[in-house]
């Protein structure tokens, strides 16, 4: 918490913080004891992400952007003073290279030295005794942390307002164990859903505590929880953005943005030095090629 106040206070973003009956009146939704501090971020919101991709894909091509789909990237290669990228059907020579590969990135990952580790994660809809109070205007996002001593089972979960008018996403922060790669999603057992129904019934009781659907995705995690964000050593027109630890999609318009002044200046106004590629590398590591498969 204090380190959310911190990120608040030094970006000049605005909060609001509240205790006790003051956070239950204005989120009866949910469980708020009189020791809980309840942090409102007025910015917030979420991303329906069929709708965000759809809408990035038609705006790419209306600026003229062609897109190869059904197609598996194996390489990326110094070739001159440019790069052949090389898929299962074909090579495209280009002047510049982006690689954003979200959880199918392990490859690049390891060729700079980090080991990607794919998490599945089970997301989780439940049912609302009364819809309407999670389809209000004014109903946040959440993100629910009960973490205090003595309490074995760390609660961690988050969830967002109704968006089918009937059901609420809210999802458990825990992983499965470790996959190579989602191209086989893997099998779970029921009782995984366990955890997360205990803390709907104890958090968010106007939720019924049996979900009526079920998905799963995964992300890309590095030790570090910090992504390689940048030029890739030694290829000064190849810009890698990958394992962002489940915060990638969520900022993709401004990382996107970067990347774009990345590419094409060489540079940007925004510091991401802290992300660069190259920090598990040997000093002065120069490469020529990077795998992507």
């Amino acid at each position: 918490m204090a380190s959310l106040l911190a990120a608040g206070k030094d970006n000049g973003l605005d909060y609001e913080m509240l205790r006790g009956a003051e956070a239950r009146a204005k989120y009866p939704e949910h469980v708020i004891r009189d020791r809980d501090v309840t942090i409102f971020d007025p910015e917030g919101g979420y991303l329906n992400s069929e709708k965000a991709v759809t809408a990035a894909l038609v705006e790419a091509t209306r600026l003229g952007a062609k897109f190869l789909g059904n197609r598996k990237a194996h390489s990326v290669e110094t070739y001159g003073d440019r790069y052949v990228v090389r898929t299962d059907q074909e090579e495209i020579i280009a002047s510049r290279v982006i690689i954003s590969q979200g959880n199918g990135a392990g490859a690049v990952c390891k060729e700079l030295g980090v080991h990607l580790s794919v998490l599945p994660q089970i997301l989780t809809w439940f049912p609302a005794v009364n819809p309407a109070a999670f389809c209000r205007d004014d109903m946040p996002v959440f993100l629910r942390r009960a973490e205090e001593d003595g309490r074995p089972d760390k609660a961690q979960l988050y969830g967002f307002p109704s968006a089918d008018g009937w059901t609420v996403k809210v999802v458990a922060s825990i992983f499965l164990d470790e996959v190579e790669s989602m191209e086989k999603p893997p099998t779970w057992d029921p009782q995984h859903l366990d955890t997360i129904r205990a803390w709907v019934r104890e958090f968010i009781p106007e939720l019924i505590p049996d979900p009526v659907r079920v998905a799963m995705c995964a992300d890309g995690h590095l030790p570090d929880a910090t992504a390689l964000f940048g030029t890739a050593p030694g290829m000064e027109g190849v810009i890698v953005a990958a394992g962002f630890s489940g915060h990638g999609f969520k900022m993709a318009s401004a990382l996107g943005a970067i990347a774009a002044d990345l590419v094409l200046e060489g540079t940007t106004a925004t510091d991401v030095s802290f992300m660069n590629p190259a920090r598990f590398l040997e000093q002065d590591t120069r490469l020529r090629s990077l795998a992507l498969s």
